[in-house]
């Protein structure tokens, strides 16, 4: 009987090593996640990881087994996809058709790419069914193409930068999927120019700003498109609004202790918009010394003058369309704090070592000693926020147009270690911030500035986006 046994075990036990070894193996692991995927229906997630595990290893059995049931229940599944949506009523239909194709063709280039699987059992080469779908899929494409052309087409004669939008989004759509589709992109740009046309023969600046756009558009489908450029030239200029920025106002109760905060945070905001072609587009920013030379004429101060109740007196005696007025609420530093905490490392080190005789043999072996390193890890912060506010006022009727409250903020942050001991107890946090130097924090000046920059981009950040 344990003759038997052992028997047994000596024909099973290789058996049972080499299945382990697969099941551990990347090619086994790969195919574990394919059946699973495989037993969700997800046939085409268990395709792609059944591939990678034949690419790794040919002629692992379970992997051939599940690539030969998958696969044709995938492209069954795709197929019937087709099918169902070719009967359906959907208005874009061909979109999900196209996508379906494109699966079915990565699933058979998927499967195309393996190498040939020769089957255990049969020693007969494994054959799938890799037709070709390709003709399939342009004739999906075309079909994809016209519906949103016609779309387009539809959307193409109505008015309202909205409906030419919509209208070239779905010109555009046609093109991806067959590039150049009839005259989509001809449609598209025309679209743009009439609108364009029918805005610039209004008044208002908003309204020419909106017809250059227009312009613009029509030429990102044909560039140069009839004569857009000329038109967008002429809307540009009585679209671009001329805008007067004051001073920000301190009243953060600081008392000047930072510097002249509001002139540097104008100044800044000033320098960013100029630096940026597209926010400079539409936008004409009154220079400083033009204001105080106009303002002194009227013997107006640079600040404190302007509220909505004014803006309408004051813009139009600097000749602008809006007015840009702002106040910086509260400035706060938290100064330099300095923590620290204590810890001991311990290390077994191989301290020196002592010849021993074993076998005959003389050899070297380690005496281990314990090591211990007292370690002072310090911890130094500081930081600054500064608070502010802008409002831009409409000249012409007085009404407030846009308004902003951000916070700029700047955190200073150092660690670094100090130890006594032994340096080779050290590890881990302690070891990397023991090679760091003591930093010491930005005064409070700096700290201010450094958080006057971030605020100075946030404000000209939305600013920015404003003028465009």
């Amino acid at each position: 009987m344990i003759k038997g046994k052992i028997t047994l075990w000596a024909i099973l036990g290789p058996i049972l090593f080499l299945s382990g070894c697969a099941m551990f193996s990347e090619y086994g692991k790969l195919e574990k996640s394919a059946r699973e995927s495989y037993i969700e229906r997800d046939y085409d997630a268990a395709i792609s990881q059944v591939t990678r595990s034949l690419r790794i290893k040919p002629d692992y059995a379970e992997s051939q087994q599940l690539i030969k049931e998958v696969f044709p229940k995938a492209l069954d599944m795709h197929l019937d996809n087709i099918n169902a949506a070719k009967s359906s009523g959907a208005k874009f239909k061909w979109d999900d058709i196209v996508k379906e194709y494109k699966i079915l063709i990565y699933l058979t280039d998927e499967v195309k790419s393996l190498p040939n699987l020769v089957d255990k059992n049969t020693d007969q080469l494994i054959h799938f069914d890799l037709r070709s779908y390709s003709s399939e899929l342009g004739e999906a494409k075309n079909n994809a193409a016209e519906d949103h052309y016609q779309e387009g087409f539809s959307l193409f004669g109505r008015k309202g930068i909205r409906n030419r939008d919509q209208a070239a989004e779905q010109f555009k759509t046609a093109n991806k999927y067959v590039p150049g589709y009839k005259d989509a992109s001809t449609l598209a740009a025309e679209g743009y120019y009439q609108e364009g046309l029918l805005l610039s023969k209004k008044e208002g600046v908003d309204i020419q700003k909106q017809a250059a756009k227009a312009f613009t558009a029509a030429q990102v489908w044909i560039p140069g498109y009839k004569d857009s450029p000329t038109l967008y030239a002429k809307a540009r200029r009585a679209g671009i609004k001329r805008l007067a920025m004051f001073p920000f106002e301190d009243k953060s109760g600081k008392g000047g202790q930072y510097g002249a905060v509001g002139d540097t945070i104008l100044d800044g905001i000033v320098s960013d918009i100029m630096n940026d072609s597209q926010a400079t587009e539409f936008l004409e920013i009154v220079s400083r010394d033009h204001l105080g030379k106009v303002l002194a004429e009227q013997k107006l101060g640079m600040s404190g003058v302007i509220n909505i109740s004014t803006a309408t007196q004051v813009g139009n005696i600097l000749g602008v369309h809006e007015i840009l007025t702002g106040q910086i609420t509260k400035i706060s530093v938290t100064p330099e704090q300095t923590t620290s905490k204590s810890i001991q490392q311990k290390k077994e080190v191989c301290d020196r070592k002592k010849k021993v005789v074993k076998d005959g043999k003389e050899r070297e072996e380690c005496i281990w000693d314990t090591v211990v390193a007292n370690v002072k890890i310090y911890n130094r912060k500081a930081g600054a926020t500064i608070s502010g506010s802008y409002k831009v006022i409409d000249v012409k009727s007085a009404k407030l147009k846009e308004t902003q409250h951000l916070s700029g903020n700047y955190q200073f942050e150092s660690s670094w270690a100090s130890f006594s001991g032994d340096e080779r107890a050290l590890k881990g946090e302690a070891k990397r911030l023991s090679n760091q130097n003591e930093e010491k924090a930005p005064v409070a000046d700096e700290l201010v500035n450094k958080a006057e920059k971030d605020l100075i981009g946030k404000l000209s950040g939305t600013l920015k986006e404003y003028a465009r």
